[in-house]
């Protein structure tokens, strides 16, 4: 996958790393690293520095190795979930997304591993944590981790040996890359098509408006150096590249000595370096060339202010037709190899733009201009020179020179006046609290702190001393008041590199990109003569049959489910309190001094008035962002800043384990603090639930506008997301509720309620919803704390729970309350995109029925060996696959696809592939356990544990019985499930979104949607 982030403040500390002021620990004696001295060769490394880093209770090893000059950067630390990566500066040319499509190419197949697909091959023969690669602006990435050791090894030598060894094979190119098809594959004289898998990936990206705005400002921002080009790959220009052009790219790059190895977690290091030396690096030599080659130019600052205009397609979801228009201010900043201006910039990005009282959010947002932040608002440290942008979407043509002079007036008026202490204090909170907060993917969050200042020379280690940046950044706040504002002065009101980036809707986008793949398309093929449609349509026929061909996987590494599964039974440590009525669970952990808080409240479905359950999920997000008790809602922002690490709400919809009509819905709140801020906290909620205040009209108005911007972006990012959703709403209750809170549906839903803006009607309705919801009435409660202060949050609780609000008794849901969709059985609905998002939903049974755990493991199965072949090999989508919910509801999908009618054919074809595969033996079932033990067996952090139990009331004994059963499926249990839950007679349904498609006809069963005005 190619990856373009924003970050935040959070990134830059460190988001989910401790800090402490002690030592940290050396390794326990079952780990013990010795006592190595620097300058000691170590398996061919030099070690050059060692250093304790206490922030994060770990001890970091930076080594390079003698013979080629590769950096290697190992973090120990007492945490089983172990990390492996490697990384190259990978810098494009022009804009055919080389290093994407050779980050595709070399997963396919290697030297010593020679199979098809050896990436996605190991998927299911791993108990993998994380396995993924990742192409950035100047980087490519291929990181793993595992807690199993054995695992972590079998990893390491696939992924060294694709890394350094790739088979790059030409037919695996024209696969990923793009080739020229018949549309037809079997018919000679059917037109050709440009397809393939990157070309269909960018096709998708391209088709979202912020992932365009992104890139453009990347583009537009740096135009004299790398970042000028498209590094995932323009689609008009994907067909420019060739597999020579590919493999140049490779020889360039794919060196040890542009190589930065990094690994973390509490194997020792030495056997990682034995592994990378004995298999790669001993058989290599220093190239000084490859890393001058690869070098970043510094873009040299421009010497005045720049102003650029792009289009875009319209959005058929806005409220506003005639305010389509994203204007943004981007600055230029400084090398992010200097970590503490980086430091210092992402705070003050943090203060300009993060939370209600952020200065921006006071001048843009309240403006009541625009609909939301421009994409990719913040602070940018991903790439060489860091970037501060902000904007406004969803604004008026007219209004762009408004929104310019108010981010200019507001930055003169930052520099003038700084920033109040209390905001500076809340945000220092935020990062002691972070700094303590921990995750269950700590070396993967370590990994992108270092990647892109590590990858431009940067010291690594440096990266991780937190603490020492901390110190100096409050010495320097301590000796100049004005410290901040100068700095918004130097790099904001005196930079003169700085663009104003205009996108603008324009209702001949669509058409225009497809008149330009069409031209593209008549230029590759009018010079075809009769031999060249021949060889095309040839290569159609080997390339089918190369996908066809069963690959022998017997040469890749595999961990053995029948022995390195464990049978034990994991308990949770969890106590049950009562507190009155109250229930509370109590899960005592080594939580670094954080409090962790849940609650659920349930929604009493049978009693709501139907006409305000279409409101529920609004409501759901939007009670921690109002005034509370004496507080307005900054004053109420403020506060949760200064004392918690933010309040989380939203609806949760609990699915019966054993009925397939029962479900009950709850408001799900969440929040963590320090433990001395636990009272705090729980005040704070305790105003929210007694006192919550709907009299900021404009407020709620602006956070409707906020919603139905952020649901309208990921419709076209997440479409595969709302396709399944609106599937599996006409199946059982339980789906239709979820898709009316988060579903197609819900979206058209926020945009007619931000095209009223009949706040007045809708301030009435979320005054009824607190009354239903906001009762102790089968409330349930959960802590998780360290063990010695466990009795102290108990009597808070009691306390709190004093105080919540009494309501009547009231019957909970024990049926079937909301009804299903009533639909036809295919839709299509028609939405501006480049690419399909298509799914189905097959009603089956839910997860304490026996025979659940049977069909987990057949839709891995379906995944390893059916779908994800067809769908993305055959068929050119980026991604497909099938999943089952604890419901019940099991849904195939594919994304950014460009064969609707062939994938719900592939869908449909389930069946009969599985029943007429002689092929499928006990490798592949065991392939499919180990792909389901990935999820299931998912380290959990301290602060989640009793997640699982508390909200979906899964207990460990449950737990235990299902993955037992899990182990214990046999090939004989799956053809039976397979024979009764995949065929036609089963409830089902198929939606896709994308573009108009005269081929889904209605007389095909195919009900076209295309006023979604009218969707109910």
């Amino acid at each position: 996958m190619f990856r373009l982030k924003t970050v935040s403040l959070a990134r830059s500390i460190g988001t989910s790393i401790r800090r402490h002021t002690t030592a940290a620990p050396k390794p326990s004696s079952s780990r013990a690293i010795s006592d190595y001295e620097i300058g000691q060769n170590i398996h061919g490394y030099i070690l050059k520095r060692v250093e304790d880093i206490p922030e994060l209770l770990a001890k970091a090893y930076f080594l390079v190795h003698q013979k080629t000059q590769a950096q290697h950067l190992h973090v120990w630390k007492e945490d089983t979930n172990n990390l492996v990566s490697v990384a190259f500066r990978t810098t494009p040319d022009n804009d055919t997304g080389v290093p994407h499509v050779l980050e595709h190419l070399v997963t396919m197949g290697s030297e010593n591993f020679q199979c098809r697909e050896i990436f996605m091959k190991m998927l299911s023969r791993s108990l993998a944590t994380f396995m993924n690669a990742f192409t950035g602006p100047d980087y490519t990435c291929y990181p793993f981790s595992s807690t199993n050791e054995k695992d972590i090894e079998n990893l390491s030598r696939v992924y060294l040996d694709f890394a350094f060894n790739p088979t790059l094979k030409e037919i695996d190119f024209k696969q990923e890359a793009w080739r020229l098809e018949n549309e037809n594959i079997n018919d000679e004289k059917s037109p050709l098509k440009l397809t393939g898998v990157v070309l269909n990936e960018m096709k998708g990206v391209y088709s979202n408006t912020q992932s365009l705005y992104f890139r453009s400002i990347l583009k537009s921002l740096f135009p004299d150096n790398v970042y000028r080009y498209d590094f995932g790959g323009d689609p008009l220009c994907i067909p420019k590249l060739t597999h020579d052009g590919m493999k140049q790219f490779y020889a360039k790059y794919y060196h040890p000595s542009n190589s930065r190895f990094f690994t973390y977690g509490n194997i020792p290091f030495e056997k990682h370096l034995n592994l990378i030396n004995s298999l790669i690096l001993s058989k290599y030599e220093h190239d000084p060339s490859v890393v001058k080659l690869s070098e970043v130019q510094t873009h040299n600052r421009w010497t005045s202010p720049v102003t650029k205009a792009i289009e875009c397609r319209p959005d058929p979801l806005s409220p506003f037709p005639d305010k389509q228009t994203t204007a943004a201010v981007c600055f230029m900043l400084t090398n992010i190899t200097d970590t503490y201006e980086s430091f210092v910039l992402s705070f003050i990005s943090s203060l300009l733009t993060s939370g209600q009282n952020a200065e921006f959010y006071t001048s843009l947002i309240e403006s009541d201009i625009g609909m939301d932040f421009s994409p990719g608002t913040g602070f940018w440290d991903f790439i060489k020179q860091s970037v501060f942008t902000v904007g406004l979407q969803g604004i008026h043509e007219k209004d762009v020179s408004k929104v310019q002079n108010i981010i200019l007036d507001t930055l003169k008026k930052v520099a003038d006046e700084g920033f109040p202490q209390e905001r500076i204090d809340a945000l220092l909170h935020s990062i002691e609290l972070a700094l303590r907060h921990q995750s269950s993917n700590f070396g993967l969050q370590l990994l992108h702190i270092l990647q892109a200042p590590w990858n431009h020379g940067g010291d690594p280690i440096e990266l991780l001393q937190i603490n020492e940046r901390l110190d100096r950044f409050q010495s320097d706040l301590k000796s100049d008041p004005k410290f901040l504002q100068k700095k918004v002065k130097q790099y904001f009101l005196e930079n003169t590199h700085n663009l104003c980036l205009i996108m603008k809707a324009s209702d001949g986008y669509v058409e225009r990109k497809s008149r330009e793949e069409k031209e593209l398309l008549m230029e590759k093929t009018k010079d075809l003569t009769v031999s060249d449609r021949e060889q095309i349509f040839k290569l159609g026929q080997v390339l089918r049959e190369y996908v066809d061909r069963e690959s022998d996987t017997s040469c890749l590494p595999c961990i053995d489910v029948d022995t390195d599964i464990s049978r034990k039974m994991s308990k949770t440590n969890l106590v049950h309190h009562e507190l009155g009525k109250i229930s509370v669970q109590v899960s005592p952990q080594p939580t670094n001094k954080v409090i962790y808080f849940r609650a659920l409240m349930p929604f009493p479905e049978r009693t709501v008035p139907t006409e305000l359950k279409p409101y529920w999920s609004i409501f759901s997000s939007i009670i921690t962002k109002l005034g509370a008790g004496s507080r307005n809602s900054k004053e109420m922002d403020q506060e949760i800043s200064m004392k918690t690490g933010g309040l989380g709400a939203r609806s949760h919809l609990r699915e019966s384990l054993t009925n397939l009509d029962d479900y009950n819905t709850s408001l799900f709140i969440h929040s963590h603090s320090l433990e001395r801020n636990f009272e705090p906290m729980m005040n704070l909620w305790l105003d929210i639930l007694n006192s919550l205040r709907y009299d900021e009209e404009e407020h709620i108005s602006q956070l409707i506008k906020m919603m139905a911007s952020d649901e309208s972006a990921s419709l076209s990012q997440s479409g595969h997301s709302y396709a399944m959703l609106r599937a599996a709403s006409s199946l059982k209750s339980s789906s239709a509720f979820r898709e009316m809170n988060g579903g197609l549906s819900h979206v058209i839903f926020l945009k007619k309620l931000a095209e009223t803006n009949d706040i007045s009607s809708l301030r009435q309705k979320l005054i009824e919803l607190s009354k239903f919801v906001f009762t102790n009435n089968d409330m349930k409660l959960a802590i998780n704390a360290e063990p010695s202060i466990m009795n102290d949050s108990l009597n808070h609780l009691e306390s709190f729970v004093q105080k919540l609000p009494n309501g009547e008794s009231s019957s909970q849901s024990k049926g079937s309350i909301f009804s299903p969709i009533d639909s036809s059985s295919k839709d299509h609905f028609v939405f501006p995109f480049n690419a399909n998002y298509v799914a189905k939903s097959v009603l089956c049974v839910p997860m304490n029925h026996p025979d659940h755990p049977k069909l987990r493991v057949l839709t891995s199965l379906l995944v390893t060996k059916y779908i994800r072949n067809e769908i993305r090999e055959k068929g050119g989508a980026y991604g497909g696959g099938v999943s089952i919910n604890a419901g019940g509801i099991m849904s195939f999908y594919s994304y950014r696809d460009p064969n609707v009618q062939r994938t719900v054919d592939v869908f449909n074809s389930s069946l009969d592939w599985f029943l007429k595969n002689d092929t499928i033996n006990k490798q592949d079932l065991k392939e499919a356990k180990l792909s389901v033990f990935q999820s299931l067996d998912k380290p959990i952090a301290p602060g989640n544990q009793g997640t699982r139990q508390f909200l979906d009331n899964v207990s460990d004994e449950n737990f235990h019985e299902y993955r037992l059963k899990i182990l214990d499926t046999t090939l004989e249990d799956l053809s039976a499930v397979a024979q009764t839950y995949l065929g036609t007679n089963i409830p089902q349904k198929v939606v896709s979104i994308g573009p108009d498609n005269d081929s889904l006809k209605s007389s095909d069963g195919w009900n076209k949607i295309e006023n979604l005005d009218l969707l109910k």
